[in-house]
């Protein structure tokens, strides 16, 4: 097995926009999303978009713009509003913060499993990953290269 990474600097601002839809928009906000794809994966808009689904009230459809100019910005929420809108019942806020608010919202700053400080970051009995006997985390995910939603 080879592994070939490639590191970059960490950004110096994000600006979020994260939606969220009720459960019975998924599959109209997972087709919209797939068919806008193209355009938000491309590098030059420097945008992270994903579809968060857990087992509650509400579809999560965060959107990261990584170091983004204001041109950038503009056509970001311009995009993440257009999928917002074909999709319908979608809500919407944005705010700007730093590449280690990021790291700690999702180290579980907001529910109190990791002090809010960036050093927390270092201590692997913080976060989610010290919950249970285990005192680890285990990450995956999936890549998908077709789908069919029914």
């Amino acid at each position: 097995t080879e592994f070939i990474v490639q590191a970059f600097a960490a950004p110096h601002s994000l600006y979020a926009r994260d939606c969220t839809f009720p459960p019975e928009k998924a599959k109209a906000l997972i087709r919209t999303w797939a068919s806008h794809l193209p355009e938000t994966s491309d590098p030059a808009h420097q945008m992270f978009t994903h579809i968060t689904m857990w087992n509650s009230r509400y579809v999560n459809f965060p959107n990261l713009c990584f170091d983004c100019s204001p041109e950038q910005v503009e056509w970001f929420e311009a995009k993440v509003d257009e999928i917002v809108e074909e999709v319908g019942e979608g809500h919407c806020h944005s705010f700007a913060h730093s590449w280690f608010d990021q790291l700690l919202f999702e180290a579980g700053r907001d529910r109190g499993v990791i002090e809010n400080r960036a050093e927390a970051l270092m201590d692997r009995n913080q976060g989610y990953g010290a919950n249970g006997p285990a005192r680890a985390s285990k990450n995956g995910g999936y890549l998908v290269d077709s789908y069919n939603v029914s």
